[in-house]
């Protein structure tokens, strides 16, 4: 709960339109009307009072936006938290409350939606083929070598040390292939985490290959092999670590950092 005078200072940044609350750059009219920056660019006029928008922001209220507490937007969803309006966006990004896709819904066209706290469920439910628990993950693509140089993509989410984290890769018709592994936790957490995939069998007639790189944040399905995000290779390269059937073996592990450090230190 708020005291009176917390509740006076935090209404003001109520936008009269959406009732979401303002963040920074908060516009004005010419009469000192404020308003979200979505809602302002909306009108040619204050829906107010009329008068022009003009060009000032409301300098006073952006100064003391970042020390205050405001609640999350989806409280009406039940979060309860109240958060510095400096952490508003990444609460927003990470709350439990929040409405988000199946993971798989272009993939497999899966329909479902629902509060963010429960996806994991509803993967593990409907989807317990493209769900794996552990930091080290055996994977098999049968018949790799049929798929030639035609558009593949395949992904599954991976629980390890007590998060989740999702596993692609694509190829597309010109042979490219792109590997990545992104961490679904708070992004705060990203850091702590690398992955290593190695492709082919480990006493097979090619050496296997294999890179190691850091978990990125996850993004929109549109920017999941972006260069800057993913591991790349050739799928002729692939193709030659098949086993006789031309299935291809590959493994993912994660790490954690921290947890490394620490066991390189005991050994020291």
């Amino acid at each position: 709960m708020y005291s009176y005078r917390e509740s006076i200072v935090i209404a003001e940044f109520e936008c009269p339109i959406c009732l979401d609350y303002m963040a920074p750059p908060i516009h004005q009219c010419a009469m000192g009307h404020t308003f979200c920056v979505t809602c302002f660019d909306k009108f040619s006029r204050c829906p107010t009072c009329r008068s022009p928008k003009g060009v000032s922001r409301s300098f006073a209220l952006e100064r003391i936006h970042s020390s205050l507490l405001f609640p999350c937007k989806y409280r009406q969803e039940g979060c309860e938290a109240k958060v510095r309006g400096c952490d508003l966006n990444t609460h927003h990004e990470i709350c439990d409350y929040a409405k988000c896709k199946c993971p798989f819904s272009n993939g497999m066209n899966c329909k479902w939606m629902g509060p963010r706290s429960t996806t994991i469920k509803h993967c593990k439910q409907d989807h317990p083929s493209n769900f794996h628990s552990g930091n080290h993950i055996i994977l098999k693509c049968p018949m790799f070598d049929h798929l030639g140089l035609q558009s593949a993509f395949y992904f599954t989410i991976i629980q390890a040390y007590g998060e989740h984290f999702e596993f692609c890769w694509s190829l597309s018709e010109t042979g490219r292939m792109k590997w990545a592994v992104y961490f679904m936790g708070s992004p705060k957490e990203r850091k702590r985490y690398n992955y290593q995939i190695s492709i082919g069998k480990p006493y097979g007639e090619f050496e296997p290959i294999v890179m190691t790189t850091n978990c990125e944040e996850i993004v929109d399905e549109v920017e999941l092999f972006e260069s800057k995000n993913c591991l790349m290779t050739h799928y002729d390269s692939v193709n030659k670590r098949c086993n006789k059937n031309g299935d291809l073996h590959y493994e993912i592990r994660v790490i954690d950092k921290a947890f490394q450090d620490v066991k390189n230190n005991n050994f020291a």
